[in-house]
């Protein structure tokens, strides 16, 4: 709570920086523990989650995820390649709820539940949703407002 009271009080440029910075380690985290586990120990289960191949592509893509976000580069790219990496991840994390498995094999080793992973992911949508990375303006151009800057969000069931 005090995380999101902080990241509510900074401009919307900040609070995107903000937001940026906590899933590249999040990422970043995840890829460094999958990719231990994959370099000491044996894959278990035979699903298609489990795939040796698939998770090594998954550790590299949230590696390089996770450094793309830190360096800022083409950051409303970044930010698009962020809302779909986490939108998928929480299908998975609820795919794999919903499936009864115990852990989510999102950190490794580390046993964490898929629902707890949900969470985490469509938290990180929400975040992404809220906060997006600003245009940089150019001289001589007038600045967009924060309004204009922001995804819309219409409320589910008006009409």
């Amino acid at each position: 709570m005090l995380g999101l009271a902080i990241v509510q009080r900074l401009s919307p440029r900040g609070g995107y920086v903000a937001i940026r910075v906590i899933l590249a380690a999040v990422l970043i985290s995840a890829a460094v523990l999958k990719g231990y586990q994959l370099a000491t120990g044996p894959v278990l289960g035979t699903g298609l989650f489990s795939s040796r191949i698939l998770l090594i592509a998954v550790v590299e893509f949230e590696w390089l995820l996770g450094v793309w976000l830190i360096t800022d580069l083409f950051p409303k790219w970044a930010w698009r390649v962020a809302l779909g990496c986490f939108g998928l991840f929480a299908s998975v994390s609820l795919y794999k709820g919903l499936s009864g498995d115990a852990s989510c094999g999102c950190f490794g080793q580390v046993d964490v539940s898929p629902w707890w992973t949900l969470a985490l992911d469509l938290a990180a949508v929400v975040a992404l949703l809220l906060w997006s990375p600003r245009e940089r303006v150019r001289d001589g151009d007038a600045p967009r407002s924060d309004l204009a800057q922001r995804p819309r969000l219409f409320p589910v069931g008006t009409l």
